[in-house]
């Protein structure tokens, strides 16, 4: 179980990493490709009316003024699936993340992920 510790603080060093070396001086929020789950992106509007936007349960967020959590699960084929997207009130994505359990990979898959996540952000991974 090791390795699945380490592929995720792999891949949230990466996303933190290039977050903040892409972000804007202004502040404001611009899309980024990379980080997009199911064709929704960071910087991208959601679309509430939308029949994909509706299957999430939202509300307002406790921890950041004037923004939204909306969540969504199933359960399809023995495998748990989590989508969890924090918008503003504008609808603009500013947190997006997908889980997927059971996740089974072997150490090999795991060190190819991290190089293939290192090449992608072009960024080095560091322990």
């Amino acid at each position: 179980m090791e390795w699945v510790w380490k592929l995720c603080f792999y891949a949230v060093a990466l996303l933190s990493v290039s977050t903040i070396a892409s972000a804007q001086p202004s502040g404001s929020i611009r899309y980024m490709e990379p980080y997009s789950v199911e064709g929704l992106a960071i910087g991208t509007p959601v679309a509430p009316e939308s029949w994909q936007y509706k299957r999430f349960n939202c509300k307002p967020s406790e921890q950041y003024a004037n923004s939204i959590w909306c969540s969504f699960s199933e359960l399809k084929g023995g495998v748990s699936r989590a989508i969890t997207i924090l918008h503003l009130s504008d609808n603009i994505v500013t947190y997006i993340n997908k889980e997927l359990a059971p996740a089974s990979f072997t150490n090999a898959e795991v060190n190819r992920e991290i190089e293939r996540l290192s090449r992608q952000f072009n960024s080095v991974p560091h322990i």
